[in-house]
């Protein structure tokens, strides 16, 4: 890849949550992607940040036949253009393979999920600019607890809690392209226990979910056993922005989105 830039796509994820999603009356019935957040769709304005981010070329949407229709009204033609519809997948971590297949060897991937309405092209810039300072082929941005709580004390968010870096997932991650693949394919084993870190803990090694729970396992140990069980080097990046690890998942979220979006509007 000397001498030219990679090319980078996104992957937006707009799947439907497995059995009764608790924000579908916020979206009148449709998909939680559609809920109004001060007189836009969350999905778009998450489209609308990727398609503002420099050096961004194409954007990739893996959502619902249902999805796409009702979409393809609220986006003006020009951020349309741009956006080449996949297949929603079981899982995001199968989306994001599919993704992968669908891309170039070579093209980064920018993960995202269609529920992010706070993400903001520099939230992304900086992540970016993280994931490719360390020089891996994989990164999963991140808020640490103390940058969370001292934005929003109280708010109920789920940590990682390791011996030396306590963190929130921020929804964003970077692929350099079929390098990652192992690291993606060996997601598709934990997602389902992202909730559960210790159970994920186990899955990451031998001896993980020990050191998990007695609070000994380290950011290092952790990125290493990943790297040993998929051959793919891994950082989780720190985010500088609170927001970044604040999505819609329940409608505390949703409550917690408005007051925010209510006191920008103030300001």
């Amino acid at each position: 890849m000397k001498g030219r830039a990679r090319p980078l796509n996104a992957l937006v994820l707009a799947g439907r949550r497995r059995g009764d999603d608790p924000l579908a009356e916020a979206a009148g019935g449709a998909h939680k992607a559609f809920i109004d957040i001060a007189g836009k769709p969350m999905i778009v304005r998450v489209l609308e940040s990727l398609a503002a981010t420099p050096g961004l070329e194409e954007i990739l949407l893996a959502a619902p036949d249902d999805v796409r229709a009702q979409l393809a009204a609220r986006l003006d033609a020009g951020l349309a253009a741009r956006i080449r519809h996949l297949p929603a997948e079981d899982s995001p971590a199968a989306s994001a393979l599919a993704a992968l297949d669908a891309s170039a060897p070579d093209a980064e991937l920018l993960l995202a999920a269609s529920d992010h309405p706070l993400l903001t092209p520099a939230m992304i810039e900086e992540f970016l600019a993280g994931a490719r300072r360390d020089s891996v082929d994989a990164a999963a941005a991140c808020v640490t607890r103390e940058t969370m709580e001292a934005a929003y004390p109280g708010a109920p968010r789920t940590f990682v809690r390791l011996r030396n870096f306590s963190f929130s997932g921020a929804n964003l991650f970077w692929f350099r392209g079929a390098r990652a693949r192992p690291l993606v394919a060996f997601w598709r084993r934990i997602e389902a226990e992202r909730k559960n870190p210790a159970r994920m803990a186990r899955i990451i090694g031998p001896g993980a979910g020990l050191l998990y729970l007695a609070g000994l396992l380290t950011k290092e140990r952790a990125l290493a056993m990943i790297e040993a069980r998929t051959g793919v080097r891994a950082a989780l990046v720190p985010l500088s922005v609170a927001e970044a690890a604040i999505d819609v998942d329940k409608p505390a979220d949703l409550d917690l989105v408005r007051r925010i979006f209510a006191r920008r509007a103030r300001e």
